[in-house]
């Protein structure tokens, strides 16, 4: 069985995060379309959940696995930046309405 790569799965999940919610706030900035911002909210909260669940896996996974912890922990910083650019599409989001 091949070996899980941390790296790749976060950077994936990261890109795909960011690019969705990225395509709800500039969806409803060109459109003024309200189904974008609704879109977003719910993505905003939907992703959130996610994410929070994929750093506790990555904690869990660095206090079980020694050798993969520098990994995860870098898997954790890298959808860690997610949490502000998320927050400041929510506020700019939030502003238009």
């Amino acid at each position: 069985m091949k070996n899980f790569n941390y790296l790749l799965f976060a950077k994936r999940i990261f890109v795909t995060s960011l690019s969705f919610g990225l395509i709800a706030l500039f969806g409803y900035i060109i459109t003024k379309h309200i189904g974008f911002a609704i879109f977003g909210y719910f993505y905003l909260i939907f992703a959130g959940i996610i994410n929070t669940l994929i750093l506790l896996f990555f904690l869990i996974t660095a206090v079980l696995h020694k050798e993969k912890r520098i990994e995860c922990f870098q898997s954790i910083l890298i959808l860690g930046i997610n949490i502000p650019l998320s927050i400041f599409c929510a506020i700019i989001g939030d502003s238009l309405l």
